[in-house]
C-alpha cells in the first residue's frame, strides 16, 4: 500500500528521532586511581617553624583502597604528620607511608599523568566532533524534508501548519544539542590548553618532594575529606613595633605588626593564617636533671688519659651540659603563648621577602621625662614611661621608636604582659642640656700615726630645660667602687644628696630626679672623696 505524502515525512521524523537517540549517548561514569589534587587551606605559624593544613577530596568506592598525595615539601617533618578524613560512614583509614620522591621522578610521574588526561580530553573532544558530524547530517535531513511539501504530489496547503510544526518540533531539539555540544567542546578545548601549558611548563621546576601513600577502607561509596596536619621548617615570624611618642599629648601610639618570612618549598595561597608565640620545637617535657657527682682528681693518673678515660666522671658533666642546652636557650617571651588570627583569606609565597601584617593598635597615655648622663655626654635623652593596657601578651621582637612623626632609631622590645609597665628612651631631646665640669681635683696625704692618700675630686653639673614646658629630669653619675677593703669611697660634704643609689642594682651609680620649670637652669654639686693607706701601691682605675 503506497505511502500518502504526509505519512511519508512522518516515518522519516520517527526515523530522524531514532536515530538522534541512537548517535548521542550519555557518556559513561568511569573513575581511574591517580594522584589527588589538594589545597592548603590554613597555616599556623610559630616562631621558628609553621603547621600546615592540607585539604583533599576525593569519591570513594565501597571496599578497600589507596590514595597518593605528591608535593609535601622536604622541609615537612614526617613524624608531625596527622591524618583525618570525613566521608561515609564507617570510613576507616589504614597505614600511611611517607616516602622522598626525586625531583625527576616526580616530573615522570607527572608527564605521564598529564598525557594520559590530554590523551582522554582528546577522545572527549572527538566523541563531541562525532555528535556535531550526526546532528549536522540529521539538520541537512529536516532542511530536505522541509523542501518537500510543494514536490509530486505535496501537500495540501489546510496541512502544511501541521507539517511545519512537527518540523521546528524535530528541528529545535537538535539545535539545542548542537548548542550544547559546542560548549562542551569549548570547555574542552581550554582544559587541553591548560593540560598542555602544564606540560610545557613540567621541569622547569623540579625539586624533590615527599610522596603521601594512605590506605582506606568504606563500607559505602560516598564523597570523603582528607586533611593532613604537619609541620615545616625554615619559616617563623617575629614582632614588630611601630611606637609613635606624641609630646605635645603625652600619649603613645602602639602598632603590632606581625614579620612573616617562609621558604618552605610551597606556597600559601588564600590560606587562613594564625600566628602563634608556641614554640613546638621545645617540646612539652620538662627536661629532666641527672645525679651530678664531684670525686677527688687521682694525680697519679695522667691528665691527657683523665680528659678520654671511658670510666672518668666527667662523660656525666658532658651529657649534663648536653641535656641542659635546650632550656638555657628559652627566651622570656615562651613565659606565656598567645594567638592571633588574621583576619580574611592571606598568600606567602615561599622565598620571598617578608611580609608585615598588623595585630593591634593602642593609645597609651604616657609620663614624658628626660635622663642624663653628663660623665659621657651633655646631651639628654628623652624617656616615655607607660602602662601597657592590651589583653595579649606582646612577645619579644623590634620596636621602630617614632618622636612627633620623626623616626628617632631602632631597639630591642622585651616581651611585655598586660599590666606592666613599658619605659622607652625616644632619643636626644635637643631642648635640654647638661653640662659637667670639673672644679676641683687635689691629691694629697693625712694623718700623724696612719698616714694615708687622698684624692678628691668635685663636679659642678649646670642643667638647663629649654621647653616651653616642666619637665622631670633624671641626671646620672657614678662614684668609684674599690675592690680593696683598705681603699674606702665616700661622697664630698659639698655634693648634692643624691636621691638614688646603686641605681638598677649598678653599683655606685646615683641619681637625682628633680622636676625644672620650663626655661629654668640649675646646678648640682657631685663629688668623692678617695683614701688608702700610703704605704699601698697605686691605685688603679682613679
Amino acid at each position: 500500500m503506497p505511502m500518502s505524502p504526509l505519512h511519508r515525512p512522518l516515518s522519516l521524523l520517527t526515523a530522524l528521532l531514532a536515530l538522534a537517540l541512537w548517535s548521542d549517548p550519555s557518556p559513561a561514569a568511569t573513575s581511574s586511581p591517580g594522584v589527588l589534587d589538594s589545597r592548603i587551606s590554613a597555616v599556623t605559624l610559630f616562631p621558628d617553624r609553621a603547621q600546615v593544613t592540607r585539604v583533599a577530596r576525593a569519591t570513594l568506592e565501597g571496599g578497600e583502597g589507596r590514595i597518593l598525595l605528591e608535593g609535601l615539601p622536604l622541609t615537612m617533618d614526617p613524624a608531625s604528620l596527622r591524618i583525618r578524613a570525613r566521608g561515609p560512614e564507617g570510613l576507616v583509614l589504614g597505614a600511611v607511608d611517607v616516602q622522598p620522591l626525586r625531583g625527576r621522578e616526580a616530573v615522570r610521574e607527572e608527564e605521564r599523568r598529564l598525557l594520559e588526561l590530554i590523551a582522554a580530553r582528546e577522545a572527549a573532544r572527538q566523541a563531541i566532533d562525532d555528535r556535531l558530524s550526526s546532528l549536522a547530517l540529521q539538520l541537512l535531513t529536516v532542511e530536505a524534508l522541509a523542501r518537500e511539501p510543494g514536490g509530486d504530489a505535496g501537500l495540501q496547503p489546510e496541512r502544511w501548519q501541521d507539517w511545519l510544526t512537527r518540523l521546528e518540533a524535530t528541528a529545535s531539539p537538535l539545535h539545542e544539542r548542537r548548542s550544547e555540544a559546542r560548549r562542551e567542546r569549548a570547555t574542552i578545548d581550554e582544559e587541553l590548553a591548560r593540560l598542555r601549558r602544564e606540560l610545557e611548563d613540567l621541569g622547569r621546576g623540579e625539586r624533590d618532594s615527599y610522596r603521601v601513600s594512605l590506605h582506606w577502607r568504606s563500607p559505602a561509596e560516598g564523597e570523603a575529606e582528607f586533611v593532613l596536619d604537619y609541620q615545616v621548617g625554615n619559616a617563623g615570624w617575629q614582632s614588630v613595633y611601630e611606637l609613635r611618642l606624641d609630646t605635645a599629648a603625652d600619649r603613645m601610639g602602639l602598632l603590632q605588626q606581625a614579620e612573616v618570612r617562609q621558604d618552605t618549598g610551597e606556597d600559601w595561597d588564600g590560606v587562613a593564617l594564625t600566628l602563634s608565640t608556641a614554640r613546638p620545637a621545645l617540646g612539652g617535657r620538662l627536661p629532666e636533671l641527672r645525679t651530678r657527682y664531684l670525686d677527688i682528681v687521682d694525680p697519679a693518673v695522667p691528665v691527657a688519659r683523665r680528659a678520654v678515660g671511658p670510666d672518668m666522671a666527667e662523660p656525666a658533666f658532658a651529657e649534663l651540659a648536653d641535656a641542659a642546652a635546650p632550656e638555657l636557650a628559652t627566651t622570656g617571651d615562651d613565659r606565656f603563648a598567645a594567638e592571633w588570627r588574621l583576619a580574611g583569606p592571606r598568600s606567602v609565597r615561599a622565598g620571598a621577602a617578608s611580609q608585615r601584617h598588623a595585630l593591634q593598635s593602642l593609645t597609651l597615655d604616657t609620663t614624658i621625662g628626660a635622663r642624663s648622663v653628663p660623665a659621657r655626654s651633655p646631651h639628654a635623652w628623652l624617656y616615655a614611661t607607660t602602662a601597657y593596657t592590651g589583653e595579649s601578651p606582646l612577645p619579644a621582637g623590634r620596636a621602630l621608636l617614632f618622636q612627633d612623626g620623626v623616626f628617632v632609631g631602632e631597639r630591642a622590645f622585651a616581651a611585655l604582659v598586660p599590666g606592666a609597665d613599658l619605659e622607652l628612651s625616644f632619643g636626644v631631646d635637643q631642648r635640654i642640656e647638661v653640662i659637667r665640669r670639673l672644679v676641683e681635683d687635689q691629691r694629697g696625704t693625712e694623718g700623724l700615726v696612719r698616714r694615708q692618700q687622698r684624692h678628691t675630686r668635685t663636679w659642678v653639673i649646670e642643667v638647663h630645660n629649654g621647653h616651653d614646658r616642666p619637665i622631670r629630669l633624671s641626671v646620672l653619675d657614678q662614684l668609684p667602687v674599690p675592690r680593696d677593703e683598705r681603699i674606702q669611697v665616700a661622697l664630698s660634704r659639698e655634693s648634692t644628696a643624691p636621691d638614688e643609689r646603686d641605681v638598677d642594682g649598678r653599683r655606685g651609680v646615683v641619681a637625682w630626679h628633680r622636676d625644672y620649670a620650663a626655661g629654668a637652669r640649675s646646678e648640682l654639686r657631685f663629688g668623692y672623696v678617695v683614701t688608702w693607706p700610703q704605704d699601698v701601691g697605686p691605685i688603679r682605675g682613679l
